[in-house]
């Protein structure tokens, strides 16, 4: 009995002796002899990898880094040995709100193959919200710099990752990296215009496994390519397995930033494979994908002896062919289905791409009508705060267009009687309007409601709804939207008559097609008689500065508290309210994003979300 109570005892030892995960800060100001905590942080991201375990987070403050380690370094920051588990990953991430660069521009480099983020034997690794920029070519051009290079690295999320302005390759997977997903991450501004050894500018790829990497089953899900000067996404000679999902290319093949002729300029270049034995086996699967305005072709073979399978892609105006596979003899069966090419040089080239219900296999006309439109202008845009993309108009189906209900099922969402031709469904229930607040104030017996859109796509209207209990809501009006637009939007309505009470209000945003959502609820109360509430006329904050003005029925004192998004204060003072309107300005330092003031006085309080615009 004794000996079964000591081993108990001694199980419960190891279970509570194991370490909690913890935390871990860096920032531009920190140093790398601090303890890591968020009051003494870190200076470099490189130095997590001496004290990282499964299960630990670092968060990575705003501002720009620069590189300890000098021109002649081959890297400039390394992450290694970092093994985190399923249950427990390790995670390196953008601190909320705010916006970490690694900028390497003040170097130029005299080594020929320098990296700006090497990731060496890690596993379970997530990192999210960084930018790496500036990393140029050595200008006598014998190698070609790289942006964050996978080596022997799997089971690994990268996430919301900007790459730009590097001489040379993006994103890179050597040998024994597998299973890694590239979610959300941009590649673009690459060129190496200074090679000597097989020509300027055609070494230069946004994501990459070539060479004979023998890196497997890896996943790049709502990736950018653009302005690189050869080729989007490059899989020259490799076995492996690779998913593309809700991918975009374009614009590569040039000089970035001009359409000045360069490199090869594929979309995606897709093949060939390494070893020649892989002819009746399925290695890439790509669906939902967009490739546009590329130099070349937008889905290149490039002579890839293997299976694909392409679902519900759209290729445009590529100065080649849409879909580019004529290389192999005898060739293999492939699956081609519900995919579009418009303004093409040419739709496709070989029988391998015949495929059932593209947009060659007869019966449909496309034309400009089919589409909300068709100017690329803003799909480089800047992602949505969660790393999604862009919403736009471009190439995005109208209702009545044939396309719509014209695919044939392959196992993808869809809505209607069936699925549409091309990579984006029509009416999919996921209503394109960015809402960036709603919010309201009470002003003198008048409910004041304000709300502004980031981007609209086919949306028809908003529904002003109000409810005196916050569940039953009868409608108020009808406010007609823009319709479509990639700018901010604003709207207001005023309800002259509120209830007496609590008044429950909130948006019906409703699109074209009937589809539909709601907004956040705003609650605003209204004594009898009594219009004491505060409310806030206008707010914003403008180049560091926060602006308010503040309606008040007495004169009296409020407390002023800026939070971010994660809720961590940011800002606490003092003002002194006029009966009527008082206009108050503070200087506040932070990143573009959204924030919420809270204004307390003895009789209530107030929150109201705030976009920072610099």
């Amino acid at each position: 009995m004794k000996n079964s109570l000591l081993v108990a005892c001694l199980c419960l030892v190891g279970l509570f002796s194991q370490a909690a995960p913890r935390t871990f800060y860096v920032s531009p100001t920190g140093s790398d002899n601090n303890a890591g905590s968020i009051s003494a942080p870190f200076a470099t991201w490189g130095k997590l990898s001496s004290v990282m375990v499964a299960g630990d987070i670092a968060y990575i403050r705003g501002g720009t880094y620069r590189t300890k380690a000098g021109a002649g370094a081959s890297q400039h920051c390394l992450w290694q040995n970092l093994q985190g588990t399923a249950a427990a990953p390790i995670t390196i991430m953008a601190y909320p709100g705010e916006f970490p660069i690694f900028n390497l521009d003040n170097i130029t480099t005299t080594n020929s193959d320098p990296t700006a983020v090497i990731i060496r034997n890690c596993n379970y690794l997530h990192i999210k919200g960084l930018r790496v920029t500036g990393l140029k070519q050595i200008p006598s051009g014998v190698g070609v710099s790289r942006g964050i290079d996978l080596q022997n690295s799997s089971n690994n999320t990268i996430e919301f990752i900007e790459l730009d302005h590097i001489g040379g390759y993006g994103y890179i997977l050597s040998d024994g990296s597998n299973n890694n997903l590239f979610l959300n991450c941009d590649a673009h501004h690459m060129d190496d215009r200074f090679t000597t050894d097989g020509g300027a500018w055609g070494n230069a790829n946004g994501f990459q496994c070539t060479g004979g990497s023998t890196a497997t089953n890896n996943t790049f899900e709502g990736c950018r390519a653009w302005w690189i000067s050869d080729d989007g996404f490059d899989l020259y000679g490799v076995d492996g397995v690779f998913t593309f999902k809700n991918c975009w290319s374009f614009w590569n093949g040039y000089e970035p930033g001009t359409f000045t002729s360069r490199g090869d300029g594929d979309g995606f270049k897709l093949g060939p494979d390494n070893s020649g034995t892989v002819h009746n086996t399925l290695l890439r699967t790509v669906s939902n994908c967009l490739a546009f305005e590329n130099k070349s072709s937008g889905f290149d073979q490039n002579n890839g002896d293997m299976k694909y399978k392409l679902l519900n892609n759209t290729s445009y105006r590529n100065g080649s062919y849409g879909y580019m596979f004529d290389y192999i003899s005898p060739a293999p069966t492939q699956d081609f289905r519900n995919n579009l090419s418009y303004s093409d040089m040419a739709a496709r080239r070989g029988n391998e791409t015949t495929g059932s219900y593209n947009s060659w296999n007869g019966g449909i006309t496309v034309t400009n009508n089919d589409f909300l439109s068709v100017s690329s202008v803003g799909m480089d845009a800047p992602r949505n705060p969660d790393g999604s993309l862009p919403v736009q108009t471009f190439l995005r189906l109208n209702a009545n267009s044939s396309l719509v209900n014209s695919g044939t099922n392959v196992g993808l969402p869809y809505v209607g009687a069936a699925p549409d031709k091309g990579a984006f469904e029509a009416g999919d229930g996921t209503l394109p309007v960015k809402l960036n607040y709603f919010t309201g104030t009470g002003l003198q017996g008048k409910s004041l409601l304000k709300w502004s859109t980031l981007s609209e796509l086919n949306t028809s209207l908003f529904e002003v709804q109000r409810s005196a209990d916050g569940s039953n809501f009868e409608l108020l009006a009808r406010v007609s939207a823009v319709g479509n637009s990639n700018t901010e939007q604003q709207y207001d309505y005023t309800d002259a008559n509120p209830i007496e009470g609590m008044n429950y209000y909130r948006l019906r945003i409703v699109d074209e097609d009937g589809q539909f959502e709601y907004s956040n609820i705003v609650r605003i109360a209204f004594k009898v008689n009594s219009y004491d509430q505060i409310g806030v006329l206008s707010s914003g904050v403008v180049w560091n500065k926060l602006n308010l003005v503040i309606s008040s029925p007495v004169t009296q004192t409020a407390s002023i508290n800026l939070f971010d998004a994660s809720g961590r204060m940011l800002m606490s003072t003092k003002a002194d309210l006029q009966a009527g309107i008082t206009t108050i300005n503070r200087n506040v330092t932070m990143a573009n994003g959204v924030y919420y003031c809270r204004i307390i006085t003895s009789n209530g309080s107030l929150t109201v979300p705030l976009a920072n615009r610099q």
